[in-house]
């Protein structure tokens, strides 16, 4: 299926929060019509022990998420879905909460699209769990927080992959355009390049990878490299 996006990101350090309004663009490529749209929704899967991450850490015997306190954990608040008829129905999978489906009022036919638009809250969880969230001193390591499509074989069979912490999505990102906005006094570090205006990061382009960035109040990253690779590091 042919997808992309457009993200606008206000990101909250001191309250972990980054509040998020997603338009998203989905054309049916294949030859049957869809009813159900399903998201990767990798954030929530810190939001309670009975998730697969939650249970993945266990049989590692890492149990400092299944001891940890609510207000560590994360979790992705959804206000709507919604495109120009209006909202749209959703439920989160009972044994895989962070996969979202999106029931759809009409099928999408084959070549035909659907455009909407998503409104929801990330809360981060803490740092010490995956080496992703928010840390002690509320800087930012941020990876697979936003909603995206879930993976599709050319056949139309959804590949519903749960967050285990591995950073193994078997899908690339729809092409996304993204935009950050964060408070004057952090600095951001991102995976990409792009332009910095009035307290809001824009990527240069839509980019199809994982965006990954780091908002730190002290900037201990160093940039290397020629004119033909770059490399970022605080190593």
């Amino acid at each position: 299926a042919q997808q992309y996006d457009y993200i606008d990101a206000q990101v909250d350090p001191l309250g972990g929060l980054i509040k998020v309004k997603q338009l998203l663009h989905y054309t049916n490529d294949g030859s049957e019509a869809l009813d159900t749209l399903y998201l990767y929704d990798w954030n929530h899967a810190y939001s309670e022990t009975s998730t697969p991450l939650a249970a993945k850490l266990a049989e590692e015997f890492n149990f400092h998420f299944e001891k940890s306190k609510s207000d560590e954990k994360g979790n992705t608040k959804i206000h709507e879905f919604r495109t120009t008829q209006g909202s749209l129905n959703w439920h989160r999978l009972e044994k895989q909460k962070d996969i979202v489906a999106i029931h759809l009022t009409q099928p999408i036919q084959p070549k035909d699209s659907l455009v909407f638009s998503a409104s929801y809250v990330v809360k981060l969880p803490a740092d010490d769990f995956t080496g992703y969230g928010i840390g002690n001193t509320d800087e930012i390591s941020f990876r697979n927080g936003f909603l995206q499509f879930a993976n599709q074989d050319f056949d139309g069979h959804w590949n519903l992959d749960s967050n285990y912490g591995f950073n193994d999505r078997t899908a690339l990102r729809s092409p996304t355009k993204f935009t950050i906005c964060f408070p004057k006094d952090y600095t951001i570090i991102p995976s990409i390049k792009g332009d910095l205006h009035n307290g809001c990061w824009q990527a240069m382009d839509q980019i199809q990878g994982d965006l990954v960035f780091y908002l730190k109040k002290n900037n201990d990253f160093k940039s290397l490299g020629s004119s033909n690779f770059e490399i970022v590091t605080d190593m």
